[in-house]
This record gives structure tokens, C-alpha cells and sequence, in this order.
């Protein structure tokens, strides 16, 4: 059967899909499966021996390009199509011009292109299920059944860093998803004293905080120095990985690493966002903003991740940790 499946977001969401690819190659007889993803799902997909072969597209491509893509589907006889985004019209257009047999996808009935699939799977998408079981629904209108939960992957490239005991990532700046620099400080010089190491990872945006908090607390600072294949090396040798609600939290899963995950509002639902099948703890503030749907600020200046409290997040690395090797 040839395939397409339809992965356009971030890099938490293409590791959150890798259970659907994994069950598809192993269910269907001779699946020959093209993943159509951006930039950052390729570096997820192109790793994957289950797919053959992955196309670059935009989140939200214009009508114009969907045309193209779904000729390029018809031609290539595509026999099913699979959409794990919710809101994907033009996609679901794309569906439609391949002429593929199957076409499924999660849209509300509501919605005009709706109409467009040959099973929606709105109820499953519409309810509180964790993000990877909802990925896993979309093969159930072919193989007949709920497909069995399994683990999240990503195969590494081994990359020659030194490993380290605990990891802090600072993730890349975004306000909902970073912490104080306080805490940050707080946090690293606690995993040094109770681990013996730590690294600071975190993209570019992060550098100067890092380099701070690394001078004063004598931690190792990787910031904007790690590609996905060196962060997922140091993960899975680390015993734990500390930080917010990020695409490298879900990386970490991957590779087996045991987190401690802060989430800062209602919007990232831990109960559908937290780390799949991986041994983790979640730390939320106690004050009354951190069940807010912002994703902006507008009231207390982020007073969710100014009243975090590090020792929350020290207390529960210590308590997920891996043992220490014998």
C-alpha cells in the first residue's frame, strides 16, 4: 500500500507521531510510506527505516502548493492518506486530488471540509487523550482496531561529548515555556550538588542566560552547541533531564531518559503532553494563574513561572532519577 502521512508541526508533535509509523510499517503488508513534514519533522522522519521516503511542505501551504502536492499523490498512486493535524483544509483539498481510497483525519464536523475524509476521528481528537494515543487512532479506521500504546523513537546518530549526570534544558526563550534565570540558577546549582554533574542545553536564544548561570554555578553550558543527535546522546546516557514543556522533553522519552517536566499552564495539559511511556514527574506553581488558556501573559508578568519553586524541581529529579550504574 502507498501511503502518505501528513506531519506538519513541531518537533514534540513528529515524536508524539512516531508510534503511528511504527505500528503502520509493522501491521500493513508492504507499506511503502511517504511523510510529508517541514524542516524540523524531516530531522525527526529521515531516521526512521520505516519511512521511505519524506517530502518538505510548509505547516500552511497555499492552495496553490496543495494542488501540486496532491497531483503529485495521484500520480504516484497514492492509496491512502493520513492527516494528524486537526485543522488542515488545505491538506484535506490535497486528500481529496489524490484520488487515494482512504482518507483519514481529526476535523470538528463543523467544519466544511469535514466532509472531505472517509473517517474522522474528531471524538477521539476532541477529547483529553494523551497526543500520542490520539496519533495512534488515526490507524484504527484501517487495521479495525485501536492499535496497542507503544513507545515514542528516535535513532541517534552517536555523537563524542562527554556524558554528564543531569540535564537542565532551558528550551529557547519563549516566554510559556522558560523559566526565571533565578530558577534556572537555583535548579543547576541543585542537580550539581545532589548529582555531581550537569549540562545547560537550550537553543540560541538561551546563550547569555547560560552562560551566566554556567559561570556562577559551574555548570557544563551547551547551550546553542547541540544538534539533535548530540542531545539525544547526552540524554540517554544522563540519569535525569530537567526542564519545561518542550519538543526536547519528548526527545528525552525517546531515548529513555527519565524527566522532571514543569508545565505552566492549563494549555499544555499534562494528561495529553507529557512524556510518553518514559518514567517522568510533572511540577506545576501553586498559584491560581498557572491553570490560565494564554498562551501570552496579560495580568501577573508570568507569575506561574516566577512562584515555581526549584526545590520542586530538585526534589522530583531526585525522585525519577535512573540509579547509578553498579
Amino acid at each position: 500500500m502507498r501511503m502518505v502521512l501528513v506531519r506538519n508541526d513541531k518537533l514534540g508533535d513528529s515524536l508524539l507521531t512516531t508510534p503511528l509509523v511504527a505500528t503502520l510499517h509493522r501491521e500493513i503488508v508492504d507499506l511503502d510510506l511517504t511523510v510529508v513534514t517541514d524542516r524540523v519533522g524531516k530531522e525527526v522522519f529521515r531516521r526512521l527505516p520505516q519511512v521511505g521516503q519524506v517530502r518538505l511542505m510548509p505547516p500552511f501551504p497555499s492552495f496553490r502548493e496543495a494542488l501540486q502536492e496532491g497531483l503529485a499523490w495521484r500520480r504516484g498512486g497514492v492509496q491512502s492518506v493520513i492527516m494528524t493535524r486537526p485543522n488542515g483544509r488545505v491538506y484535506a483539498l490535497a486528500a481529496l486530488l489524490s484520488g487515494a481510497k482512504h482518507r483519514i483525519g481529526a476535523v470538528e464536523p463543523s467544519k466544511w471540509y469535514a466532509r472531505l475524509f472517509t473517517a474522522n476521528r474528531w471524538s477521539t481528537f476532541d477529547s483529553r487523550e494523551h497526543f500520542a494515543r490520539k496519533y495512534l487512532s488515526l490507524a484504527e479506521p484501517l487495521l479495525g482496531r485501536h492499535p496497542a500504546d507503544e513507545p515514542t523513537i528516535f535513532p541517534y546518530r552517536e555523537v563524542s561529548l562527554n556524558p554528564v549526570a543531569a540535564i537542565l534544558h532551558m528550551g529557547g526563550g519563549g516566554a510559556h515555556v522558560t523559566l526565571m534565570e533565578e530558577t534556572y540558577k537555583e535548579v543547576a546549582a541543585g542537580l550539581k550538588e545532589a548529582f555531581g554533574s550537569v549540562a545547560l542545553t537550550g537553543d540560541e536564544g538561551m546563550v547569555e542566560m547560560a552562560s551566566r548561570i554556567g559561570a556562577s554555578t559551574g555548570a557544563l553550558d551547551l547551550t546553542g552547541k547541540t544538534d539533535l543527535d548530540a542531545l539525544a546522546g547526552l540524554q540517554q546516557r544522563a540519569r535525569v533531564t530537567v526542564g519545561a514543556t518542550t519538543g526536547a522533553m519528548h526527545l528525552a522519552a525517546a531515548v529513555g531518559c527519565p524527566q522532571v517536566v514543569a508545565f505552566l499552564m492549563r494549555s499544555a495539559d499534562p494528561q495529553q503532553w507529557s512524556p510518553w511511556m518514559s518514567p517522568h514527574r510533572i511540577v506545576r506553581s501553586d498559584h491560581f494563574c498557572a491553570v490560565c488558556t494564554e498562551s501570552r501573559c496579560t495580568r501577573t508578568e508570568w507569575t506561574c513561572r516566577n512562584t515555581l519553586r526549584p526545590e520542586a524541581l530538585i526534589d522530583a529529579a531526585q525522585d525519577v532519577a535512573r540509579p547509578l550504574p553498579k
